[in-house]
C-alpha cells in the first residue's frame, strides 16, 4: 500500500476519504458534472458548484487520459494492489461516454498498468460495452435505488432503466466479474 505523501503525487487517481472510504480506497473521476441528474447526487457539493451546472455541462477533466496514464504507473511501480473505482462524483457511463469513450481508454490505462479496476455506474446497456476488457479481480456494480419507472424519472431521469442496471450487472457476472 502506498503511503499517503505517495499519492498527494498523483493527480487524476486519489485516495478516498470519509464514508467513501468504506467501499473503495482509490478512486477517479474522468468528467466533471454528470447529466444523469439524480436529485440525491452530492456531487455537486463536493465539487462546490450547482446541480444546473453539475448535470447541464458534463465534460471530460482536462488531459485527463494523459493524467491518469501518469499516476497509473507510479501505482504500477510502487506494487498497489488496491482496485481504482471509476467513479465516485461522476458516471464513467454518462450519454457523454457513448462519444468520447474516455472510459473505455481509463479502463485499457489501468489494466495495461496491472492495475485492478470497480465499475460504478447507473449506465446499463452502455457500462457492457467495457466487459471485455475487465477480468479477474475487477469488479462491477450499479446503483438499485428505485424499480418505477415513475420514481426512476423523477429521482434518476438521466439514468438507465432498472431493467437495464439488472441485465448490467448479469453480463458482469456471467463474465465471472465481482458484482
Amino acid at each position: 500500500i502506498i503511503n499517503k505523501k505517495e499519492c498527494q503525487n498523483l493527480k487524476v487517481i486519489y485516495e478516498t476519504h470519509g464514508r467513501a472510504r468504506e467501499y473503495f480506497e482509490l478512486a477517479a473521476n474522468l468528467y466533471s458534472g454528470c447529466s444523469h441528474g439524480c436529485a440525491y447526487c452530492f456531487g455537486p457539493d463536493v465539487l462546490h458548484t450547482t446541480q444546473g451546472t453539475f448535470f447541464k455541462d458534463p465534460r471530460p477533466r482536462n488531459n485527463v487520459l494523459h493524467l491518469l496514464a501518469k499516476d497509473a504507473q507510479e501505482l504500477h511501480a510502487q506494487g498497489e494492489r488496491r482496485p481504482i473505482l471509476l467513479s465516485f462524483v461522476s458516471d464513467p457511463y454518462q450519454p457523454l461516454d457513448v462519444k468520447l469513450r474516455l472510459t473505455r481508454d481509463a479502463i485499457f490505462i489501468l489494466k495495461a498498468a496491472g492495475l485492478s479496476v470497480a465499475i460504478l455506474t447507473k449506465g446499463g446497456r452502455r457500462a457492457t460495452r467495457d466487459l471485455d476488457l475487465l477480468g479477474p479481480g475487477d469488479q462491477f456494480g450499479t446503483s438499485l435505488t428505485l424499480t418505477r419507472a415513475e420514481d426512476l424519472k423523477e429521482w434518476e431521469p438521466g439514468a438507465a432503466s432498472y431493467t437495464e442496471r439488472l441485465e448490467s450487472l448479469g453480463a458482469a457476472k456471467s463474465r465471472g466479474l465481482r458484482t
